[in-house]
């Protein structure tokens, strides 16, 4: 049975296993914020997860060029 909190196995002896995090906006400070719900020191991404994290942020950079109370440069 695997252990749900290392999703791929643990990677390295330090691997403290999965953790959320959520990407949110600042628009009136022209800042993507990403929060982690736990102390992080590394991220191990798969070939899957890379792809999601590429189409999250640029989602997220797509909602900071539609603000409209914001003037970016």
């Amino acid at each position: 049975m695997s252990d749900p909190r290392y999703p791929r196995g643990r990677l390295i002896r330090e691997d403290e296993g999965s953790t959320q995090f959520a990407i949110g906006l600042l628009p009136d400070r022209k800042t993507l914020v990403i929060e982690f719900f736990k102390p992080i020191k590394w991220l191990g991404l798969a070939a899957k997860d890379v792809d999601a994290l590429i189409a999250a942020l640029t989602d997220r950079r797509g909602d900071m060029l539609e603000a409209t109370n914001v003037d970016y440069e």
